[in-house]
């Protein structure tokens, strides 16, 4: 899930939590499919990432972090970042 509910410049990210991840990282960026020029960070099922272009669409996908590595990626979520 996404929400753009947490002030200017800032995106909410979340999912329930999977039984096995240990860590749950977020890949996103302003391109419709994953390219070099998305960024990624390591942290909780909920994480807010801060200091995002405001008004500018972004990209994201949340993937679960386990004993083998990363899990399946989903389809990117867009969402815009809110202006104020």
């Amino acid at each position: 899930k996404t929400n753009n509910k947490k002030g200017a410049g800032n995106m909410g990210v979340s999912c329930l939590k999977i039984v096995g991840a240990i860590r749950y990282r977020i890949y996103f960026g302003t391109t419709a499919e994953y390219d070099e020029t998305w960024v990624s960070t390591v942290g909780s099922s909920r994480q807010i990432l801060e200091e995002l272009d405001r008004g500018v669409p972004y990209f994201f996908i949340m993937v679960a972090i386990g004993p083998n590595g990363e899990g399946e990626w989903m389809e990117p979520i867009r969402r815009s970042v809110p202006n104020a």
